[in-house]
């Protein structure tokens, strides 16, 4: 799978799970806005919009992580 697609897969499965952090992460890296336009927009302060973007962050490591696990369990 390439890269543009895995990212794309898993930004899907976010979505479902966490719509909001999902959004954000689309906002701040595909609409390249700052962390202070997004917290404007969603009425967040930007320390909270870091903590968002953080845990989206890491909510697609876990994700990508768990599912590679499988990968090799099944090898």
């Amino acid at each position: 799978m390439t890269l543009n697609r895995m990212l794309t897969f898993y930004m899907d499965q976010l979505a479902r799970l966490q719509p909001q952090l999902s959004r954000m992460l689309i906002r701040r890296f595909i609409n390249q806005e700052t962390m202070i336009e997004i917290a404007y927009k969603m009425n967040l302060s930007p320390e909270t919009g870091n903590r968002w973007q953080t845990k989206a962050i890491n909510y697609l490591t876990e994700m990508i992580w768990d599912d590679e696990l499988l990968e090799r369990r099944h090898s």
